[in-house]
C-alpha cells in the first residue's frame, strides 16, 4: 500500500518546497548518464572527472532526502512504496563501492530508476500505477492460466521437436523463451514435425486468449480510470486506499469460500463432471 508520507501539512509544506529542485536533479543525472554512455566510457571511474563527482553530488542530494523524508515519516517510510522507489534511486550508487569492477556499468545503468520518483510529483503516474493496483486480482489469476499454458506448451513442443533436424526446440530453455514469446505476440514458432505443428495449434490458442484477457482487463481498468484523471478533487492516495480496501474484501470473500469449499462434500469436483 502507498503511504503518502508526510505526518503534518507543516512537514508537507516543507519538503514541497524542494519538489521542482529534485525533478531538475533527476533530469540533470539522467541527461548526464547518457551524455557519459554515449562517450564511450565503460564505467563513471573510467570515464571523465567530471562525470563521477557530478554523479556523488547527485546522489549524495538525493540520500540527503532520504534520510530526511525517513526522519519526517517515521518508520514506515522505508517499506512504503515511495521509501522504496526513492532508496532505489540512491542504493546504486552506495552498492558501487562494493561491486568488482566489471560491474560498475550495469550498477551505472539503475541509474534510470530515478525517473520512479517522479511518481511522487505525478498525478498522471499514479492515477496509471491506481489501474494496475485495482486489477491485480485479476491479473494474477490470467497470470497464473498464462503460466500453466507457457510451461505446458514447452514441454510439449519440446518433446515432439527435440530430436527432429533443423528444429528449434532442441533445449528445453529456447522453448520456453520462444513459446513465452510466441504467446504476447513479440515472434513465431516453426516447429518442423507434425507433431509439433499439432502441438502448437492446441497452446497457442487458448494462450492468445488469455493474452487477450489481460489486455482487456487493463483496457477496462484505464477506462475507469480516465473519469477521475479529468476531476482534479479526486485524490490519487484516496482511490489507493479504497481499492486497498477492495482488494483485502476480495482476499476476505476468497478465504471464506476455501473454508465453505472445504466443508463442501463435493469440493473434489465431482458434481463437475
Amino acid at each position: 500500500m502507498l503511504q503518502s508520507g508526510e505526518q503534518t501539512d507543516a512537514g508537507r509544506i516543507r519538503l514541497r518546497r524542494f519538489d521542482p529542485f529534485f525533478k531538475a536533479l533527476i533530469w540533470y543525472s539522467i541527461a548526464l548518464y547518457l551524455i557519459e554512455l554515449h562517450g564511450g566510457s565503460i564505467n563513471s571511474r573510467a570515464g571523465h572527472s567530471f562525470f563521477l563527482w557530478s554523479e556523488r553530488v547527485v546522489a549524495s542530494l538525493m540520500t540527503w532526502e532520504y534520510l530526511f523524508r525517513w526522519q519526517r515519516n517515521g518508520r514506515k517510510y522505508p517499506t512504503s512504496a515511495l521509501g522504496v522507489i526513492d532508496l532505489l534511486a540512491i542504493l546504486p550508487f552506495w552498492v558501487g563501492f562494493f561491486v568488482p569492477w566489471g560491474w560498475l556499468g550495469i550498477i551505472r545503468a539503475m541509474r534510470i530508476l530515478r525517473l520512479l520518483k517522479y511518481f511522487r510529483y505525478s498525478r498522471s503516474m499514479q492515477l496509471v500505477a491506481l489501474v494496475f493496483y485495482r486489477v491485480k486480482t485479476q491479473i494474477k489469476s490470467l497470470a497464473f492460466a498464462m503460466l500453466v499454458v507457457v510451461l505446458f506448451g514447452t514441454v510439449l513442443l519440446f518433446e515432439c521437436e527435440k530430436n527432429a533436424p533443423g528444429s528449434k526446440f532442441d533445449n528445453l530453455y529456447d522453448s520456453f523463451v520462444k513459446v513465452a514469446l510466441t504467446t504476447m505476440n513479440c515472434a513465431a514458432v516453426d516447429p518442423v514435425t507434425p507433431a509439433g505443428k499439432a502441438a502448437a495449434m492446441l497452446v497457442f490458442l487458448p494462450a492468445m486468449a488469455i493474452f487477450a484477457g489481460l489486455i482487456g482487463v487493463l483496457s477496462a481498468g484505464f477506462e475507469g480510470v480516465l473519469g477521475e484523471f479529468v476531476n482534479p478533487t479526486k485524490d490519487p492516495y484516496e482511490l489507493f486506499e479504497e481499492a486497498r480496501q477492495n482488494n483485502q474484501a476480495i482476499k476476505k470473500n476468497d478465504r471464506d469460500y476455501r473454508s465453505v469449499a472445504y466443508d463442501n462434500p463435493y469440493r473434489d469436483g465431482d458434481y463437475l463432471l
